[in-house]
């Protein structure tokens, strides 16, 4: 894959057409500055290797402006053999379907976009990668920053 193998899914016109799940507001970092982007990486809970070389490489919680959250379904199957590392790193965010099957990926991508959407909906971007990728976080934080976030991409 390449180093910026990622999806973006809007900038910020299309955003309030397509909040439909409330949720808590949290649309800064923890530095406190506006998130250009929120990245959502794909992952299965045996993944623990990729999401463990993700966090030493690149994939920092809130660097340039991007906040980085592992995707799991929100069930017992994902939930219970990555208790231990969700209390470690605080990172992930559990969606609203099933994640234990490959026929479940389609199913917690649109769930992703969802919860990103009604989560952070003052973030500039919403953005979708997998947890056998590397995003240059930065790099991909400066392209977005060229673009203008109100215009359909």
């Amino acid at each position: 894959r390449s180093a910026n193998h990622a999806y973006i899914l809007r900038g910020s016109s299309d955003l309030a057409r397509a909040r439909e799940m409330p949720a808590p507001a949290l649309g800064a970092s923890a530095t406190g500055h506006r998130l250009s982007l929120v990245l959502g990486v794909m992952t299965a809970p045996g993944a623990t290797r990729n999401r463990e070389n993700l966090r030493a490489l690149s994939h920092r919680p809130h660097a340039h402006g991007v906040r980085t959250v592992f995707v799991l379904g929100d069930v017992d199957c994902a939930r219970r053999p990555t208790a231990a590392e969700h209390i470690a790193h605080r990172d992930f965010v559990f969606v609203n379907a099933s994640d234990c099957q490959t026929w479940h990926r389609a199913a917690k991508v649109d769930a992703w976009y969802r919860h990103a959407l009604a989560r952070w909906p003052s973030a500039h971007w919403i953005g979708k990668s997998e947890d056998d990728a590397l995003v240059r976080v930065s790099a991909l934080a400066r392209d977005l920053a060229a673009l203008d976030a109100t215009q359909p991409w």
